[in-house]
Order: C-alpha cells, then structure tokens, then sequence
C-alpha cells in the first residue's frame, strides 16, 4: 500500500512538472505563431532603418552577416548598414571595405581605440549610432556571428514594430550546431532556459520579467536617444538585458521572441569552454539567478530528468492503478515527443537525443556557477574577460 501511493506520488508530480516545462515552451510556440500573424499585416510606410553591426576579428562570419542583411527587400532607399570594426586583428575590415563595395546602403566605419570605462560593444554600437543617416526612424543592432535565413525578415520585424508600437523587439536566434561538443551539451541548455521562463510575463508589460538578446535588437531611434543610448550602459557586459529593464521600467513596450529557422540563425559558440564561460556571464541575468532560484530550478529539473528514466521504468515492471498508469504514459510521451522536436530542429542523432534530459544537469551545473559568479563580482569586484578583453565594473 504505502508503495503504491509513493509511486502515485512520484507519477502525480512528474506529471505536473512536466506539464509546467510544456505549457511554457508551447507558450513561446504561440508568440512565434503570433509574430507570423501580425507582420503579415502589410506597412507601406516604411520608415528608414539604420542596421548597427559591431564586429570585433569576426573574419568568419561577417561575410554572411552582412550579405543577409543586405538583401533583404526592404527598399534599399530605406535602409543603411553601418559596420562599426572595432580594432580587429583580422581580415574584418578588408571583408567589410569590399562589401561596401558590391552593396552601396553599407558604411564601413573604423572605430577609435576603446576609451576607459567602456565596453567594446557598447562603444562600438554608440560609435555605429553617431554615424547613421539624419532620417533615420529605427535602429536595429545586430551582431556579426547573426544572419537572416529569410530576405523577408527585415520587412517582418518592421511590420510587426509598426502594427505593435514597439519601442524595442529582440529575437534570439535559432542556433546552429556544428561540432560534436555543441550538439552534445547546448541543446540541454538551452532547452533547459526556454523551459523555465515565462514568455507571456516577458511581453507583459505589467511583469517584471525580462529578456532581451543582443544579437538582435530593433529600437525606435526616438527612444534609444531617450534612455540615453549605449551611453548610459557604456560599462555594462550584458546590454542587452539591462535594455529590457530600462524599456519596462520607464513603461514602454518590449516584445521578445525565439527566432525560427526560417528567420534568423547563429552559432554563438564553437566549443565548450567558449558556452562555458558566455553562458555563466549570461544566464545570471537571463534568469535572474539567486539561491531561491537554484533550489526551485534544481526541484523542477532533477524531477524531468528522474522522471525522464525512471517512468519507462515503472511502466513496464511494476503493476499500476489504471490513473497512474495513464498520468504515467501521458506524461511520458508528451515529454519525449518534445525532447524528439528539439532534436529534429537542432538536426541531433538519437543518441544525442536520449542524453538531452541527463544533461539537464550541465543547466543547474551553470545556474549555480553563474550565481556564484554574480556574487563574487559584486563583491570582490573581479574582472571579466569577454572577447579578449578584461573589464572590471
């Protein structure tokens, strides 16, 4: 008897956990719908856009980056890209000069050496907003390892902008995985991330929740000038999120969303040490980790990755109550066919696959480090090392 209510308890609450981690990722499935929705709905005022592109020894990618970009169907009238190199030691500039001259709407500028108590992309993109057309109305900063899948998007983000009154919109890329490391462990991570917010608090603006990606983000220029630029974040690493903060706390309107693979793509990090390092930076503020948070995350994930096993398990050898054994098989399904889609679209092999939920564990493993991280910076003030440069807040 008290084996049959403890395993009716350990089913029941599997069950309600992993409803939870599908409710949210469903709900950024709807936004992703919503956005297609809205910017179908056809602008023909189309306002000038200034596309900020930092690029700091990005010889590798900002070939494709900005060439995406520079094809998109927007009226070429209406739009320019402003490539800031920021002190590359690479062929960087090179490839962006010969662009600017195949594609006429791009300005390659040169930036100065980086002044004290700011961060390169902060000074990069400022640098990049000091030099854009005096008509422009909106300025989109996107990083140089971004690219459009689409010629569409651009037109896209600018329709839904419009038909939302927007004062910013940022997309976070879909991720592209190459090496054998990356497909192994940031699936689970970012999966991981995606399963534990809330996208309908993001986007509300009575919420405090927050999220913002800095590889895209689309501002009215009348605003960016309004909460004082890159300028008032100049010595900020995560730019992105301190934006979002500001945009909710000064009641403006925000909408973030997962990118699709048919929108925007990036390949954030080659190998693990590179996701081990950005993603504690990140996470800290992405999820606002602190020592309440890691134990309810910690709850939530070791139930997914118990469950994840161990339901199987118990449908097979052990003799259920036919409820259990429904909220058992419901569950488990519901559960693998998600984990299935999230290996189709990261192109995964099963094996990846069926590890995707046991790395869970890397996700907590870096929610600690990165609250750890959080505390010793704001105490012993130590210093940050982001794209071979040192900062100290």
């Amino acid at each position: 008897m008290k084996n049959d209510i403890f395993i009716f308890s350990f089913v029941t609450i599997w069950f309600i956990t992993v409803l939870i981690f599908i409710y949210r990722l469903i709900l950024i499935f709807i936004s992703q719908i919503y956005f297609k929705k809205i910017a179908k709905i056809k602008n023909t005022n189309y306002k000038f856009i200034s596309i900020i592109i930092p690029a700091r020894n990005e010889e590798e990618n900002i070939n494709k980056c900005i060439e995406s970009f520079a094809k998109q169907n927007y009226p070429k009238d209406k739009f320019e890209i402003i490539v800031i190199n920021d002190n590359s030691t690479d062929k960087t500039l090179e490839i962006i000069e010969n662009l600017a001259k195949i594609y006429k709407n791009i300005k390659p500028i040169d930036s100065p050496i980086l002044p004290k108590n700011w961060s390169g992309k902060n000074h990069a993109c400022y640098i990049g907003y000091l030099n854009i057309n005096r008509d422009s109305e909106y300025l989109c900063f996107i990083d140089a390892d971004t690219y459009a899948n689409s010629n569409k998007v651009l037109e896209d983000t600018m329709n839904f902008s419009l038909n939302k009154n927007l004062d910013l919109l940022s997309f976070s890329p879909m991720q592209s995985l190459i090496s054998i490391e990356e497909k192994l462990f940031l699936p689970a991570i970012f999966l991981g991330i995606a399963g534990n917010i809330n996208i309908n608090f993001i986007n509300n603006q009575n919420k405090k929740e927050v999220v913002a990606n800095g590889q895209f983000m689309l501002f009215k220029r009348e605003i960016y000038e309004k909460i004082g630029t890159h300028e008032t974040i100049k010595n900020i690493i995560n730019e992105d999120i301190t934006f979002a903060r500001i945009i909710k706390k000064s009641g403006l309107k925000l909408f973030f969303a997962f990118a699709t693979k048919d929108q925007f793509n990036v390949r954030m990090y080659k190998n693990i040490k590179s996701a081990w390092n950005g993603l504690i930076k990140n996470i800290a503020d992405t999820i606002e980790a602190n020592d309440k948070k890691i134990v309810t995350e910690s709850i939530f994930m070791i139930n997914l990755i118990l469950g994840a096993y161990l339901i199987p398990f118990i449908l097979i050898y052990l003799d259920l109550s036919i409820i259990t054994f429904w909220l058992a098989v419901i569950s488990i399904i519901s559960f693998w066919i998600t984990i299935f889609s999230t290996s189709i679209q990261f192109k995964l092999s099963p094996i990846f696959t069926i590890l995707i939920p046991i790395l869970f564990f890397i996700y907590l493993r870096l929610i600690y480090k990165s609250n750890q991280f959080k505390s010793l910076k704001n105490i012993l003030n130590i210093p940050i090392e982001w794209r071979d440069r040192i900062y100290i807040n």
